[in-house]
Parts: C-alpha cells; structure tokens; sequence
C-alpha cells in the first residue's frame, strides 16, 4: 500500500516516521534500498533540496509515491528559497523587490 505524505512534516520527518513504523534500522533501509548507511543517515536527518536516484529508492522502499516526493521538494526548496536555476532566482529577486516596494508604501 503507497504511503502518503504527512503536509505538516517535512520530507527528512515523513521518513523517520515511516522508519519507526515499520520498525527498521538505518542499516535495513539501507540494505532494502541498495544504498549507503550515511546516504540513509543524511536524508533522514536533513531534508535534501535535489531529488536524486538514492533518495528516491529509499522513497520506493518506504513506499511514498515518486510524484509526492518530487512536490515535497519543489515545497521544500520554496520553503528556503533556494534555486538551482537563472530563471528561479530572478523570480525570486523579483518577489523580494515587491516585498520591499510594499513596505515602503506602508
């Protein structure tokens, strides 16, 4: 059964939940997955900012759906205002101007 994600709790969140339910270590995630103890450490800890093939095994292991996870990080990204494109941070420059141009009329 597809596991959903829970909106309030961030995607590193959503895993360790997922972990504790179904009662498995780091090492068995990671065994399950086919990827890295610390690979299996880093994403459980802190929430990543790029969806990568690791990230995305240990998703289909823990049974969350490819398409949530990869809206997960697109939410997350905004959340921090991070972007890994030109396009994305002259966006972002832009909504920083407005927020300073309405202010300023305030």
């Amino acid at each position: 059964m597809k596991r959903k994600l829970i909106p309030e709790l961030s995607l590193s969140e959503n895993f360790r939940l997922a972990l504790s339910e179904e009662n498995l270590s780091f090492s068995d995630l990671s065994k399950k997955a086919s990827v890295g103890a610390m690979t299996v450490y880093r994403l459980v800890e802190r929430t990543p900012l790029l969806v990568t093939s690791p990230l995305l095994r240990i998703a289909r292991t823990l049974n969350f759906q490819e398409s949530d996870i990869r809206e997960r990080i697109r939410v997350e990204r905004a959340i921090r205002k991070v972007s890994y494109s030109k396009k994305g941070r002259f966006y972002e420059l832009i909504s920083e101007l407005i927020e300073l141009f309405e202010k300023e009329r305030r």
